[in-house]
């Protein structure tokens, strides 16, 4: 993800954007507040393909004797973290 305020780039899972609590998350770079926020666009412009992807997940997952669902629930989990970007705070 890059910072709305420097375009630094910052890991999804790094320890400036996951920060919870009364203090906003800070950028490593500028030292700017920044929030983590889904972006509803993305999401749409992924969600035909997630759903393609996770019919065709399904049925390779039923084949091994695994769950359906859980390719569902994979495929969601990607989408939504592909859909996570930074905004100011």
């Amino acid at each position: 993800m890059k910072c709305p305020h420097c375009d630094g780039s910052i890991s999804v899972l790094a320890k400036e954007a996951n920060q919870f609590g009364k203090q906003p998350s800070r950028c490593s770079h500028c030292e700017q507040p920044v929030r983590i926020a889904l972006s509803f666009k993305i999401a749409a412009l992924l969600f035909v393909p997630a759903v393609f992807l996770a019919l065709v997940l399904q049925s390779v997952f039923v084949g091994y004797g695994l769950s359906g669902s859980l390719a569902m629930g994979l495929v969601t989990g990607v989408l939504v973290l592909l859909s996570l970007r930074l905004k100011p705070a």
